[in-house]
């Protein structure tokens, strides 16, 4: 199987802190990061934006707010080519210390947004941004 292409570019995760960003903020972003890698791994899929969900997102977590990371997420080929796709799990939750980490597939997520899915139209419209390969919101 050749796996889906691109990686986080090396800028993403180098752990240097942005303007605007706290060192704490940058080292959670490179934690996060690690997370969607291995998230990608365990489950063989190639994430495609994820971001950042929730009270962080919009400026008013407390001390003891979680970190809502959501994302998009696609498959191999021959996965949405099998015969009993509509019978497979199509959402990936994962729970990690105060990483609450929750996508969807891309199959999915597309339907959600023919459909005007309020959560998903917040992802999309999202001020943090982890991941955005091909210009995925902007799309």
């Amino acid at each position: 199987m050749t796996p889906l292409l691109l990686k986080i570019p090396k800028s993403s995760r180098d752990g240097v802190v942005r303007r605007g960003e706290t060192r704490k903020e940058a080292q959670m972003k490179t934690l996060i990061l690690q997370q969607l890698d291995i998230i990608e791994h365990a489950f063989g899929v190639r994430i495609l934006y994820a971001c950042e969900s929730g009270s962080r997102a919009w400026g008013f977590a407390s001390q003891d707010s979680d970190w809502d990371v959501r994302f998009i997420y696609g498959h191999l080929p021959e996965w949405y080519l099998s015969i009993d796709v509509e019978r497979k799990r199509d959402v990936i939750e994962q729970m990690v210390g105060k990483f609450d980490l929750s996508g969807w597939d891309l199959r999915k997520s597309l339907w959600l947004f023919h459909k005007s899915n309020p959560p998903l139209i917040e992802w999309l419209t999202s001020p943090l941004v982890y991941v955005d390969r091909y210009d995925l919101a902007a799309k």
